[in-house]
């Protein structure tokens, strides 16, 4: 049986996510942690506003759990975010 969760963007990271160190912060604390304990992660951006490209980046270069790119999951207003998570994912799988 496969489990799942939903790390909302905007309850962790606030409506205007920004920075390296609060990227590298939802890596470790959330994302990192529910790769670990789930098998679907999916990452919903609905309701923040202006996330950056050097944040996303930030957020996901360098994940190395197993099958990330098949187990991450993006919601997003701007379909440029699950985009530039796919790129990411995909240059960081060895």
């Amino acid at each position: 049986m496969s489990t799942e969760i939903t790390i909302h963007v905007i309850k962790v990271s606030g409506e205007f996510p920004e920075g390296r160190e609060s990227a590298a912060r939802f890596r470790e604390e959330h994302l990192i942690p529910s790769l670990d304990l789930h098998d679907i992660v999916t990452v919903d951006f609905r309701g923040t506003f202006g996330v950056v490209a050097p944040w996303i980046k930030e957020a996901f270069r360098g994940l190395v759990t197993p099958n990330a790119l098949e187990r991450i999951r993006i919601l997003s207003e701007d379909p440029t975010d699950g985009i530039l998570v796919r790129r990411i994912l995909t240059e960081s799988t060895p």
